[in-house]
């Protein structure tokens, strides 16, 4: 069985945390994770997003029993997740247990509307084009969200728009960070260069090419202001007067 040391990387929704997570599978000694960039939404996808329903009932062993790994803190082949902090008391476990190194996004100095804005596109305006959902005509990721069987594009406007004015509180909250974890800030990790920020913080090697992959990708982790999805043109500046930003 295969061993591997873990890394969990928590963060609010919006924060990055998949870009991360999916780029250090790029380096030497990371499990690849088959990570993407949607550049329409700038949201990534791929394996790294296992642990986003980590909780009391979706244990880290059951959810990465498919995978028929064994967790090693002594291994030399690093995986990197993501979670959202859904069930604190998991987490604690994790680290109680030894299991994983957590590793937080600290987001107070990014910009919250970024966060906001970035959230739904990526979550609500995304579409997952794989082979199997193209045949199943199941590619928008927001359908999940809407309780009915035929969902038609007017559904998933009048859907994304009440998301976007509706109540973000607590949402974008400061993560609770368990003690010993490394903790990342935001404006020094997603800026050009700031790999050499996480060379210092996560204590690895980075290539020069793929510290060139991690400026080149930099410019799809902003979600654009303006984008049209069903045929409608959605614009940023229409709903951030809806939002209640806490800085």
């Amino acid at each position: 069985m295969l061993e591997v040391k873990l890394t969990i990387i928590i963060y609010r929704p919006g924060a990055c945390g998949d870009f991360l997570a999916g780029w250090l599978g790029t380096l030497p000694n990371h499990v690849n994770s088959n990570w993407s960039i949607d550049p329409i939404t700038g949201k990534s996808t791929g394996k790294m997003s296992v642990l986003k329903r980590l909780d009391k009932q979706n244990t880290l062993e059951n959810l990465l029993l498919p995978f028929d790994i064994k967790l090693s803190k002594s291994s030399n082949l690093t995986w990197a997740c993501t979670n959202h902090e859904s069930d604190k008391s998991a987490l604690e476990y994790v680290q109680k247990n030894n299991q994983a190194n957590l590793v937080y996004i600290d987001h107070s100095t990014a910009n919250q509307e970024d966060l906001i804005w970035n959230y739904y596109v990526k979550m609500f305006l995304s579409q997952d084009r794989s082979l199997f959902n193209i045949k199943t005509d199941s590619i928008w990721y927001v359908d999940s969200f809407i309780n009915q069987s035929l969902i038609s594009n007017i559904d998933r406007i009048n859907y994304v728009k009440s998301k976007l004015i509706g109540s973000q509180e607590h949402m974008f909250d400061q993560l609770d960070n368990l003690e010993g974890s490394t903790i990342l800030d935001f404006s020094k990790t997603f800026v050009p260069g700031g790999y050499n920020y996480l060379k210092e913080k996560l204590h690895i090697n980075v290539p020069k090419r793929n510290a060139d992959y991690w400026d080149s990708q930099l410019d799809f982790i902003q979600s654009p202001d303006e984008l049209t999805v069903w045929g409608h043109t959605w614009r940023r500046k229409d709903f951030s007067s809806y939002w209640t930003i806490n800085q």
